[in-house]
């Protein structure tokens, strides 16, 4: 069983149920989703745990959601927010990401898996790195040193650098860009932790009651 940086953390940082700690905005967040991953670890040291994926690439079945959160956690671990774009990391990164991700979830038994899980893995790197500029480096609070909740997956070397990047001219201009092309979207898409096969079960089940609705009447 591989056992890295990543599970080390992870074990480190559970603490009880009920315990509250400090999310953004200062706002109290439980242990739950800390709690969950430590789960997974235990629960694979014995048996792989189960997780579908179809032949679309996208994620089924009622691990699903604890599946998700994993490979944001896994990310972050093994994948350092100074690389500008997910196509400059280092294949030998994504391997020990999918190393880590095969080490506790079933997912040899698709040949599709790799990809489909590097894709995701990718969408949420870059989400959090978003989110750590958009919090820590460019709204209204900006820190110099690493926030004290992620310094166990930054050191303050590369956050330094990520703040350099993040307040250069080059990133601020892209910034504004992305906030004018998203200013004009009308149609706001928000598919929540149930992603788009969840959509589609809830899209297929309305259709269906209105289809019978139009029958009936």
């Amino acid at each position: 069983m591989l056992v890295n940086k990543h599970q080390r953390d992870l074990q480190l940082v559970v603490q009880p149920e009920g315990v509250k700690k400090k999310g953004v905005g200062g706002k109290g967040t439980g242990a739950r989703g800390v709690t969950t991953m430590a789960n997974v670890i235990k629960s694979s040291l014995t048996q792989k745990i189960p997780i579908q994926i179809n032949e679309r690439g996208l994620l089924e079945g009622e691990n699903r959601a604890t599946f998700n959160s994993y490979i944001g956690v896994a990310v972050r671990a093994h994948v350092s927010i100074t690389y500008r774009k997910w196509a400059y990391v280092p294949m030998e990164c994504k391997d020990k990401l999918w190393d880590d991700l095969k080490s506790h979830w079933r997912l040899d038994e698709y040949e599709w898996a790799k990809g489909a899980t590097l894709s995701e893995a990718a969408k949420k790197w870059t989400q959090w790195k978003s989110c750590l500029s958009r919090d820590f480096i460019v709204g209204e609070i900006s820190l110099l040193e690493v926030p004290p909740m992620y310094d166990r997956y930054i050191t303050q070397e590369e956050w330094n650098q990520f703040r350099e990047y993040r307040l250069s001219k080059e990133s601020m201009n892209s910034r504004k860009k992305h906030q004018d092309i998203q200013s004009k979207n009308i149609h706001l898409h928000h598919l929540g932790r149930a992603g788009y096969v969840g959509k589609e079960k809830e899209m297929v089940g309305f259709y269906s009651n209105l289809h019978l609705y139009n029958y009936l009447h």
